[in-house]
């Protein structure tokens, strides 16, 4: 009889065992998700107000995002040690060279990364146009950066009108500021 009770008290606990596991499954589940969000502020998407931000260049200058409103600009977040960046370094250069003599405005956002580090990741990209450092993380935040590199196409209007999460393709890059270029108002 003993061991016909012991087998019955087991397969109780093995039950309950069972039963609360699968009630934690959604609890963990609801912890994680909290704990991967807390402190993030929501997503800039497409057909939002871009945030305005102001920032010090690597040449030393103040620039603000509300200096350009009225020409289109592309607004890149990117980091030294990113390998996309990187690979996507040698498009970004081609594409600023390609638009120079347009209005669109080409715009750099380090983030994450030592000043030194970015720094040299300019000069051996050759990359020439404006880049702010976001040392304290405060513009990726407003723009719901998670990941680099980032890309934000900002209408004439302020506008957001488009948003690729990760690199892109030269041909992607041309196509897109071509359609920022022959939005109304342009």
């Amino acid at each position: 009889m003993r061991s016909s009770e012991t087998e019955l008290e087991t397969s109780k606990r093995s039950g309950l065992a069972k039963k609360l596991s699968f009630a934690a499954v959604p609890l963990i589940f609801v912890a994680v998700i909290a704990w991967a969000t807390v402190g993030k502020t929501s997503r800039v998407f497409a057909g939002q107000p871009a945030p305005d931000f102001s920032a010090v260049s690597f040449d030393g200058n103040q620039v603000s995002l509300s200096d350009f409103r009225g020409r289109p600009v592309f607004v890149n977040f990117w980091a030294s040690w990113c390998i996309p960046c990187i690979e996507e370094a040698p498009d970004l250069r081609a594409a600023h060279e390609e638009f120079s003599s347009t209005d669109v405005i080409f715009l750099g956002v380090n983030s994450e990364d030592l000043k030194d580090d970015a720094e040299q990741y300019l000069l051996r990209h050759e990359l020439e146009y404006t880049n702010v450092r976001d040392a304290s993380g405060e513009i990726s935040s407003r723009y719901g950066v998670r990941a680099y590199p980032e890309s934000f196409f900002i209408a004439r209007d302020g506008t957001v009108a488009d948003v690729v999460y990760g690199p892109m393709t030269a041909a992607e890059l041309r196509a897109r500021i071509n359609d920022l270029l022959s939005e109304p108002g342009s």
